[in-house]
């Protein structure tokens, strides 16, 4: 991976604004280098929760309830065993 490349340091993941990280995300390149095999992608779609008292990752949050389902069947397959 050569070229004008910008390893985006640990602070920027840990700003307070998660909507400001998302929006900063957007069509940023992606790299990675697995056993000598470069791929990549360009970011396209981002989604921000501001943690556990943000109520929109619903499937994470009924995932912490033992049988308790999520609003949608589209959801359960998220946090489904």
């Amino acid at each position: 991976m050569s070229g004008n490349r910008i390893v985006v340091d640990k602070q920027f993941y840990l700003q307070e604004d998660v909507v400001q990280i998302a929006r900063q995300l957007l069509g940023k390149r992606l790299l990675s280098r697995i056993e000598g095999v470069v791929t990549g992608g360009i970011i396209t779609e981002t989604e921000a929760y501001a943690g556990i008292t943000d109520k929109a990752p619903m499937p994470m949050a009924t995932a912490a309830v033992p049988g308790r389902k999520s609003c949608t069947a589209r959801a359960d397959v998220l946090t489904s065993t």
